[in-house]
């Protein structure tokens, strides 16, 4: 039995789950699933991003967290933001 089997017996390697287009951000061919987070901060952020390439994908993924920050904390514009840093992006099948 693998690691996996014993953590998660009901999944298998081959298991998919379909995920509606309401729930992605972005727009292009390839979905991608995009951690990160805002320099500074103690939680990670994770997005569905549709985009053509992952350059795209990351992009849009900090595009997005930063105009969740400004929101959220009163700030100006995105400018005065920390950096975000990419912590991991997959292109989904």
């Amino acid at each position: 039995m693998t690691t996996e089997q014993a953590l998660a017996p009901h999944l298998t390697s081959t298991t998919h789950v379909a995920v509606e287009r309401k729930h992605f951000i972005g727009t292009g061919r390839n979905a991608w699933l995009i951690t990160g987070r805002v320099c500074g901060d103690d939680d990670d952020t994770a997005y569905l991003v549709l985009a053509d390439d992952e350059a795209i994908a990351q992009e849009t993924f900090k595009r997005e967290l930063r105009d969740c920050e400004v929101l959220q904390n009163d700030a100006p514009n995105a400018d005065d933001l920390p950096e975000i840093y990419i912590i991991q992006s997959d292109m989904l099948s």
